[in-house]
């Protein structure tokens, strides 16, 4: 027995034996096996976190990866069940999904609409407000008189007495364009 597992040994190390070692799902430890792949059969041999092998104990021993396997009472693996593949989607229902999301990100869209439009409502009342303010100032500006009456028909001319200089100050923005332009006053 002790040549055997000698040699074994030996062939492992020098490369004559191929073996694959699978972690264990809970713990340090390993199995490892005499192939590149668990089949039913084989001998399972349980390798500890300080190297000691020894073969592996009867039972289901989970595997790192999610496949599992089954060990006798002599250390050869009776049953090996791969990982479970997660269902496959429908296209119904990867359809769907991507429905969702769409419907999500409209939905934010939408609500970033809603306030932004709402933020401009706001913004137009503020000028409509404004701007009636402004017409009306206007409007009593208008109706106001200038500040001395003017006579219709002046005219400017540098012959004009001192009593008859008009200061344009006083006057009126309209007032002061006809007399630029006409050099007279339109009543």
């Amino acid at each position: 027995m002790i040549k055997e597992t000698l040699l074994k040994r030996l062939k492992i190390e020098l490369g004559l034996i191929k073996f694959a070692d699978f972690p264990m799902l809970e713990g340090d430890a390993l199995i490892r096996v005499e192939a590149e792949m668990l089949e039913v059969g084989q001998s399972a041999m349980l390798v500890a976190a300080d190297g000691t092998e020894s073969p592996a104990p009867e039972g289901t021993h989970q595997l790192a990866d999610g496949s599992s396997i089954t060990v006798d009472a002599a250390g050869l693996i009776t049953e090996v069940k791969a990982m479970e593949a997660p269902e496959a989607e429908t296209e119904i229902e990867i359809e769907m999904k991507n429905l969702r999301d769409e419907n999500t990100a409209l939905k934010a869209e939408n609500d970033s609409l809603k306030t932004s439009l709402s933020n401009q409502e706001n913004a137009t009342k503020e000028l409509n407000t404004k701007l009636s303010k402004v017409e009306k100032m206007v409007l009593e500006l208008s109706e106001e008189p200038a500040a001395k009456p003017i006579k219709a028909g002046a005219k400017a001319s540098k012959e004009m007495t001192q009593d008859e200089v008009i200061d344009m100050t006083k006057l009126s923005a309209q007032q002061r364009i006809d007399f630029k332009l006409y050099g007279t006053f339109k009543n």
